[in-house]
């Protein structure tokens, strides 16, 4: 019989186990305040839990897509920096946007790594029966040239350009100099000349390479 019996929790007078409403008092008889803020308090606790546990675990995963993405940006620098072959000189490519070569140097993009080996500005071992124009000379530049594609690449003197004081100058072919034209594989090199007739007294004689006879990119290499 007891069980059938409760206590009110306003007036403590004795009523039925099932009553929501005290007869006596009229009150109703839900849970304490105390009681409520209890649960508020734990389910408060219980949802921050929830997003520290979102939070940090999104950036965990944004600390380790940094992580890769740093990683892969020196995986690509490094496999840049170490194409090309024994021609390939990381300090004198186009990868350092360099367009001025002097004597020494190298250049290189993704297909070809050019060094300019040599400079002549007065060469004068040519064919005896060769005609000079009165008051010019005969200049000889020198490159060795290696494919660091993958594909096979041609480069000759047509893909060249001499000027003197920005005047075009005329290839010069008399003489028995190797010319600088061959189709390469792959790792393959050669060596060649180009010769030109220039002023004798040009104070400014550049070679400029095409490197897109589309886009008309040029590097330039420096004569005097």
């Amino acid at each position: 019989m007891e069980n059938n019996i409760k206590k009110c929790k306003y007036c403590q007078s004795e009523i039925p186990a099932e009553a929501k409403i005290c007869p006596n008092c009229n009150n109703k008889q839900g849970a304490k305040t105390w009681q409520i803020i209890l649960i508020v308090v734990v389910g408060l606790l219980w949802w921050g839990i929830i997003f520290n546990v979102l939070f940090s675990g999104s950036d965990e995963t944004g600390e380790q897509k940094n992580t890769l993405n740093e990683n892969n940006t020196t995986i690509h620098e490094n496999t840049g920096n170490s194409k090309g072959g024994s021609l390939a000189n990381p300090t004198t490519t186009q990868t350092s946007k360099k367009t001025e070569y002097s004597v020494g140097e190298i250049y290189e993009d993704s297909n070809l790594a050019i060094k300019y080996v040599s400079c002549d500005n007065n060469f004068t071992n040519y064919s005896r029966y060769a005609t000079i124009k009165e008051g010019h000379k005969i200049l000889k530049v020198e490159f060795e040239v290696e494919n660091v594609g993958n594909t096979d690449e041609f480069i000759s003197s047509w893909d060249f350009e001499c000027y003197a004081d920005g005047y075009s100058c005329e290839s010069f072919y008399s003489h028995d100099e190797t010319e600088l034209s061959a189709t390469l594989s792959s790792g393959k090199k050669t060596k060649g000349a180009l010769l030109y007739e220039v002023p004798t007294n040009a104070q400014k004689i550049i070679l400029e390479y095409e490197l897109n006879m589309f886009s008309n990119e040029k590097v330039t290499f420096i004569i005097q």
